[in-house]
């Protein structure tokens, strides 16, 4: 039997711009740091100015509306949570490349990111190829697409998982995927509820073997669908009213991984849903408590 009683995610990393479409990914970042008992940082990119610092989003103000901690409690409650929150500004002249060289020296175990589609391009490239670096670590990606919800009540705090989609291939391994989603729902306490592994493709023996371990409460649900791959996958989430999808991503850098190749930045121009990238060379411990 796996061992959960380890928590890794260390460091959660959310580059923030102000802007309001931020708050959904500033939810998730605050919840799994909650729940991880880690550190959040919240970084803003600046060239040529200063940054205001009261336009950084409030860590009170959804702690409070979650019951978190009273109205009038002091800064201190916040890391009586078991969480500390830093927040930071950097200077580059390219946002892009800013948080690349943030993350090179400060590598985190997790990245939250919102994105946006800004003429037919993802809004982390529109200013940027974003040069290549070596960090020390693969990086899981949790993305937001604008106008999603995501799976974190802004009102609650409440965790929401009842549909988790995994495509599966044999290139990149589908293993990390689902064992990261396995770990999420076990972290999060949810009773039950269904993971789909779907297989996008003509003949079913080349759809991957798994080794699977059971979860109580929860049901392994094959798939097999025929199609354009990315198409597909975004309908049968809308299908299945899917609450994330978890896909496993084959290169060295996580954080790239998630966001470039034809797959992955077409699927979050159409996806219904947060989509959490997991390296396969990563260590798969989604801890959430």
């Amino acid at each position: 039997m796996s061992d959960y009683s380890k928590a890794i995610i260390d460091q959660i990393l959310l580059p923030t711009d102000f802007s309001p479409e931020g708050e959904v990914a500033f939810m998730h970042a605050l919840k799994i740091a909650l729940a991880a008992q880690t550190q959040l940082t919240l970084l803003h990119i600046v060239s040529g100015h200063s940054a205001n610092w009261d336009e950084f989003p409030s860590v009170r103000e959804p702690l409070v509306r979650w019951g978190l901690i009273p109205p009038d409690a002091p800064r201190s409650a916040v890391v009586d949570l078991g969480i500390e929150v830093r927040k930071v500004v950097a200077e580059s002249d390219n946002p892009v490349d800013g948080v690349l060289e943030y993350m090179e020296s400060h590598p985190p175990d997790l990245v939250v990111l919102k994105t946006a589609v800004n003429q037919g391009k993802m809004q982390w490239f529109k200013h940027s190829e974003a040069k290549p670096l070596t960090l020390k670590s693969p990086q899981m990606t949790l993305i937001i697409p604008s106008g999603v919800e995501g799976f974190v009540s802004r009102d609650t705090g409440d965790i929401q998982l009842n549909n988790i989609l995994i495509p599966v291939a044999e290139n990149p391994d589908a293993i990390s995927a689902v064992e990261g989603a396995r770990r999420m729902v076990i972290r999060t306490g949810a009773p039950e509820g269904t993971i789909h592994l779907l297989h996008v493709g003509e003949n079913q023996d080349l759809a991957p073997r798994l080794e699977i371990e059971d979860v109580p409460g929860w049901t392994w649900n094959r798939m097999m669908a025929q199609g354009p791959v990315v198409e597909t996958i975004a309908d049968v989430a809308r299908d299945i009213q899917a609450d994330a999808i978890i896909m496993s991503t084959n290169g060295r850098d996580g954080f790239l991984d998630a966001l470039r190749g034809s797959h992955s930045e077409r699927l979050l121009h159409h996806t219904p849903c947060p989509v959490i990238a997991i390296p396969e060379s990563a260590n798969v411990n989604f801890d959430l408590r």
